[in-house]
């Protein structure tokens, strides 16, 4: 008896986890081969187009899952119904593309904001990152980059696309699978570094600061950016995800850009540059 009661519980967790991963693939509706590798979110690359080759794509999978495993931390869920959800990694997906139009690029962009918000809500446990990038052969500044976290990841949006720009040589040169590969490898360190500070003492993140570069995607930043204190005096957000997004440029505008930004009178900005 009590091994059937063990057993129907098993089966009963395994349907809910499915229903929910249905329901989040249905919301969005990603389609295609694409659509299939996202149906779960979990370590690897999604990379349909075969932009990278067989080796570029197994080294970022064995990093990916490190990233994993190096940031595993005691985590607390976005409602909090206990204590803790125990120790849990960034779950990080990353997403080559072959030479999308900007159009399917924006659509992607929504859909994963969506898919973000729905596993958030499903998973309230998971730390998720998303890395999306757009590769084209023809044209440099269609080399778009985008990323997306949720709440309880320590890294920034805007800090993985200075990442990106820190390897923008490599894009121009259409060496994606080392710029991703060296992304990962410095999102690791940055996220395990800042994931040793206790979580009460973690600042708080204004979440849902999507600002694409072409400013077109305003309308995912109709969430409020308010915190609430919690029944043990934890100030928790309400909003679940951040989002960011970055177009290569032509070589010879890098080169313009760093020189005018190499100037003493010039301040660093935080926002997303538009190019």
């Amino acid at each position: 008896m009590l091994v059937f009661f063990v057993l129907n519980s098993l089966l009963l967790l395994i349907a809910s986890a499915e229903i929910a991963t249905q329901q989040t693939a249905k919301a969005v509706q990603i389609t295609g081969s694409l659509g299939q590798c996202l149906l779960e979110i979990k370590p690897r690359i999604c990379d349909t187009g075969n932009v990278l080759s067989e080796e570029d794509r197994t080294k970022l999978d064995t990093l990916l899952a490190k990233v994993e495993e190096g940031t595993k931390r005691e985590g607390y869920p976005l409602k909090i119904k206990t204590k803790s959800c125990g120790h849990q990694g960034i779950t990080m997906q990353v997403i080559q593309l072959k030479a999308a139009p900007a159009e399917d690029m924006d659509t992607l962009q929504t859909q994963l904001l969506q898919l973000l918000q729905e596993y958030t809500e499903a998973h309230p446990c998971m730390r998720i990152a998303f890395i999306v990038l757009n590769a084209d052969d023809d044209k440099v500044e269609n080399r778009r980059f985008w990323c997306g976290v949720n709440w309880n990841v320590p890294v920034k949006p805007s800090e993985i696309v200075e990442l990106y720009r820190n390897e923008i040589s490599l894009v121009v040169k259409a060496e994606y699978g080392h710029a991703l590969n060296n992304i990962a490898d410095k999102f690791l360190a940055m996220a395990s570094k800042r994931l040793e500070v206790p979580f009460d003492e973690v600042p708080v993140v204004n979440a849902n600061n999507n600002n694409n570069n072409n400013n077109n995607n305003n309308n995912n930043n109709n969430n409020n950016n308010n915190t609430q204190p919690l029944v043990d005096g934890t100030v928790q957000q309400q909003n679940t995800v951040e989002v960011q997004g970055e177009k290569a440029q032509p070589a010879e505008q890098q080169v313009e850009e760093q020189s005018e930004n190499r100037g003493p009178e010039q301040t660093q900005s935080t926002g997303t540059e538009s190019n």
